[in-house]
């Protein structure tokens, strides 16, 4: 009887058998193919058999893990650090916080942490409040930086005029003496180089101190603008915080406990001021019993303060909007400003002084002025010939530079 139960075991499992008598490397192998072994009637080792059956109970684990890869353990975090995974459940929470706002963050910690819903509104109406409040106080900080930008703008544009109307005579007849230069040559006399010398100099000096100082304002307006970059993200938080909280304001109200195991991170419908103060409205008017209970209380406190942290970013971007534009509008009038400068006396515009060096350069209101007044016989060699008049005269050489004007003189026999 014995025998033929064993033959029968053979025909019917005769891949168990052949298995039987190989040796397993129990340790290179993964629970499944522990499992599948056990299954099959090996004699699985004590300790590797628990692992694998403790292993299949993981939620998510990865299932080309061996026994040997992990030494044995269960503990999840350790598994996934061992075999390098990144998709581990503490890992995809870490990804889906990252992907968050901040005030989606921050309620994600509250609900992961437990914390009761009129707690949850508690916290949030005080968010809110913070963050109307810091677009209040950014909306004035930008309205008076734009006015300065205006005004900077329109200094700017005096000082351009200044400069045009100082030059004008100066121009007109280095003009002149530049196209008799060229035109004329043979008639032209060493007091004629020298004038051209000295008139290009006089040029040099007027459109270095000039430009100089439009640097500057260009400094401050760029400045300006980096202040409202900085500004652009309170208006948006303010409507992140509100969003949340107006949501939590409409469960409280409607007396929804905080089952939620994480926050909705897609767009809530219909969550902008308006609609807050009309759920609101309704709260107040559909029961009696937000005077005696304090999550209903809680939830209008949460829906009246939501909406205005939703107003507050409306209105917050509107202002910003409206003053990086201003600023913008500045800038262009200051480049117009540095162009003018530039045709009347062919110097062109500065590069920006540096931040660090900004308050040395305004000094007396009028930086890198007393660099120009001893600006050096090199300097002066920038008006340049690349630059055309307003009559059409083209400079071909440095008629500024002293040893041009030694060689034309020698040229002529003059020197």
């Amino acid at each position: 009887m014995v025998d033929a139960v064993s033959a029968v075991n053979a025909a019917i499992n005769p891949i168990v058998q052949q298995r039987k008598d190989q040796s397993i490397d129990w340790n290179k192998l993964t629970a499944s193919e522990i499992l599948e072994y056990a299954g099959q009637g090996q004699d699985v080792p004590l300790a590797v058999l628990q692992w694998a059956e403790d292993y299949s109970k993981i939620a998510n684990a990865p299932d080309d893990v061996s026994y040997e890869s992990v030494n044995g353990s269960t503990d999840e975090d350790e598994i996934y650090e061992q075999t390098g995974q990144s998709d581990s459940p503490g890992a995809d929470d870490s990804a889906d916080k990252a992907a968050m706002t901040t005030a989606q963050q921050d309620r994600q910690n509250l609900i992961d942490s437990d914390t009761s819903l009129y707690e949850q509104g508690r916290i949030f109406v005080q968010n809110s409040d913070e963050a109307s409040s810091a677009v209040t106080e950014m909306e004035a900080s930008a309205e008076s930086s734009a006015e300065s930008s205006e005004e900077i703008a329109v200094t700017a544009a005096d000082r351009a005029d200044e400069t045009v109307n100082t030059t004008k005579s100066i121009k007109e007849e280095y003009s002149a003496l530049l196209r008799k230069v060229q035109n004329d040559m043979q008639n032209v006399t060493p007091g004629d180089l020298n004038k051209l010398q000295q008139l290009g100099n006089q040029l040099n000096i007027y459109g270095t101190r000039a430009q100089a100082e439009l640097a500057d304002y260009d400094l401050q307006l760029q400045q300006i603008d980096e202040q409202f970059a900085q500004y652009e993200t309170l208006p948006e938080e303010s409507s992140d915080y509100g969003t949340q909280t107006v949501d939590i304001g409409n469960e409280l109200v409607l007396n929804q406990p905080a089952e939620q195991e994480s926050v909705d991170t897609e767009p809530i419908e219909n969550t902008d001021g308006n609609a807050a103060r009309a759920a609101l409205r309704e709260a107040r008017m559909a029961s009696w019993r937000f005077i005696f209970e304090r999550d209903y209380q809680m939830g209008l406190a949460a829906l009246e303060s939501g909406a205005e942290a939703l107003d507050a970013g409306v209105q917050g971007q509107s202002v910003i909007s409206d003053a990086l534009s201003r600023n913008q509008l500045s800038i262009s009038e200051v480049n117009n400003a540095e162009s003018k400068v530039e045709d009347a006396t062919f110097i062109e515009g500065l590069e920006q002084p540096s931040a660090q060096n900004s308050e040395e350069q305004n000094t007396n209101n009028t930086p890198a002025a007393a660099g120009a007044e001893n600006a050096s016989q090199e300097e002066a060699q920038e008006t340049t010939a690349s630059k055309t008049d307003d009559n059409g005269v083209k400079d071909t050489a440095l008629l500024t530079d002293p040893l041009e004007i030694q060689r034309r003189k020698e040229q002529l026999g003059l020197a």
